[in-house]
Formats: C-alpha cells, structure tokens, sequence
C-alpha cells in the first residue's frame, strides 16, 4: 500500500478576510452507515455549540460504534455542511477532519458501487491534533475517478485491543468531472506564482462553481499562512460549521 502523506496544521489568530458570498448548493443525501445492531448515534454535544474545541450537529454526522470509556467526549466530525453538495472534481482532494481528542486514526476510502477499499491507512498519534483540522491528502495510487460515488471513513482508534469501541464517520463524496471553463480558469490562475493571493482566488473560484468542498482542499494543500487561514475560517463559517471555524480561530 502506498504511504499516505498526513499534514496538521495549528490555528492562528486571525481576522477573516472580507469576501464575496456565494450561495450553497442543493441538499446532499446522508450516507447510510454500517449495519452494528444499535441506533446509529450523532457525534458531538449539542449543548456546546459556542464552545471552541467542541462539536455540535452543523453537519450530517455518519454515526458511532461503540464509546471511547476514559473519554466520553472523545469525537470526530468529518466537514459535511448542510446545504453543500458533496462533490469533487479533484483526482487527489485533501480530506479534512476535526477531532476533540489526541488518538490514533484509522482512514479509509471504498468504491460505493464495487464495494472495493482503494485506501485504509492508520495515522499514528503523532500526526494527529486535538481541537483542531487535521488532513490527509489521498495518493495517487488511490486517485478518485469521474462519475463514481466514494464512500469516506474516519475512525478514532478509541481502544487499540477492540476497536469495537471506534468512533467513527462516514460520508459520500462524488468524483464528478469540472467544466471546459472551469479547467481554463484554473489553469489560468495556475500559471502565476502561487502566493497566498492566488490561491484563495482559486478557492473561491471552486467555491463559486459550486465545489465547496474544493475550495476547502485548495486552501489545505498549503502552508496556512496568516490570508489562507483566515480564508478557511471564513468558508468554515460561511457554511454553518460554527464551532470548527471558532477553534480555528484559536
């Protein structure tokens, strides 16, 4: 199996910088979970909803299995606004997740319809941060291809002899192909040097045409310099995921 390049990045304190909203598009389906013989659970603590480093239901939650004993808040949430489709016209996305916790992750990606695994890859705690996005960026042994529907998996390794007990969450992320134009402006902007100017015009370019979740992997592929970390925060709470977008803040 290829290796998976994992990246964590740390907050700054920052101003979010002012920008064009664009309206989010049509509600996306939530995915069905795995069948584990109890209600599937939302993550997060609803009561905490202004409380950095905390999760609340802005997004469509996958599910849990099982509890993290020692830490009962222990969660992880992957970024599905409501309202956004989940879509990407990228081979290789990066895929943000927020955790509360420091633990072991395990990730993987599946092929909806074959049900074939492309990616499980563990991500030891070293490479993960608390209260913050962490990333990785998908090789290009598992390059996502057009018109298929991938289901996505983040575990949290809560108990490493029974990983009954993971948390977890799933979503479907669509590899769709972009338009003529959208591949032009893209390459136009591709051939400046890419400061972080350039950049945040090409996330808010994907942003635009609709690809949410693109933008978010364009301004992640990137050191976060003080301009892309403010970006993120203000795509994070443009699109209602309040208590990431504080954190982040942090």
């Amino acid at each position: 199996m290829s290796a998976l390049l994992v990246s964590t990045f740390s907050g700054f304190s920052t101003i979010a910088l002012a920008g064009p909203k664009f309206p989010l598009q049509g509600q996306a389906s939530t995915p069905q979970l795995a069948n584990t013989g109890a209600a599937p659970k939302q993550l997060g603590n609803t009561n905490s909803r202004n409380q950095p480093g905390t999760l609340s239901n802005e997004s469509r939650s996958g599910g849990k299995r099982g509890n993290c004993v020692n830490e009962p808040q222990a969660a992880v949430k992957l970024l599905q606004p409501q309202g956004v489709k989940m879509e990407t016209t990228l081979d290789t996305p990066v895929i943000p997740w927020f955790t509360t916790v420091s633990r072991a992750f395990e990730v993987g990606i599946d092929d909806q319809q074959t049900e074939k695994e492309l990616l499980s890859q563990e991500i030891p705690l070293k490479q993960i941060t608390a209260r913050k996005l962490n990333s990785f960026s998908i090789p290009n042994s598992a390059a996502l291809v057009p018109g298929k529907v991938y289901t996505l998996t983040v575990s949290l390794i809560c108990n490493t002899k029974d990983r009954s007990q993971d948390a977890f969450e799933k979503m479907e992320l669509t590899r769709v192909a972009p338009t003529a134009d959208l591949v032009k402006a893209i390459q136009d902007l591709s051939k400046n040097t890419q400061t972080p100017g350039v950049i945040i015009a090409k996330a808010r370019l994907y942003q635009k045409s609709g690809y949410w979740y693109d933008a978010i992997s364009t301004l992640l592929a990137v050191p976060r310099s003080q301009p892309i970390q403010a970006e993120l925060v203000r795509m994070l709470d443009q699109a209602g995921l309040k208590d990431i977008a504080a954190a982040e803040r942090r």
